[in-house]
C-alpha cells in the first residue's frame, strides 16, 4: 500500500495498489448500464439527456474511456438521480 502526491497535483493524495479484485471504473460502468437498462434507455437516448454523444456513453460502457467526475454527475442527473462519492473501508478475507 502506498500513499504519495502526484507532482502535478499537489495536495491530492493518490492511492495505489496492486489488486486484481478492485475496479472501481468496471463498477461504475456496470452501474451505468444497469440503471440506462432498467430505465429502458438506450445509449443515444441517455447521451441526449445528458449532453453528450451516443459514442461517449459507448466508451464508458465498454471501458474504452474512464469517466471524469464532471460526466458521472451529468449521467447521474439525467437518470434523475444524486451523484454520491463515499469513501469506505475495505474487507479483509
Amino acid at each position: 500500500m502506498h500513499y504519495g502526491t502526484a507532482a502535478d497535483s499537489p495536495g491530492i493524495i493518490f492511492y495505489t495498489e496492486a489488486s486484481e479484485d478492485y475496479d472501481i471504473f468496471k463498477e461504475i460502468r456496470e452501474m451505468i448500464i444497469a440503471i440506462r437498462h432498467d430505465s429502458s434507455m438506450t445509449q443515444k437516448e441517455l447521451a441526449e439527456k445528458c449532453g453528450m454523444i451516443q459514442a461517449n456513453i459507448s466508451n464508458l460502457e465498454n471501458g474504452t474511456s474512464k469517466p471524469m467526475i464532471e460526466s458521472l454527475k451529468r449521467i447521474a442527473d439525467a437518470f434523475g438521480m444524486r451523484l454520491l462519492v463515499e469513501f469506505v473501508g475495505r474487507e479483509v478475507d
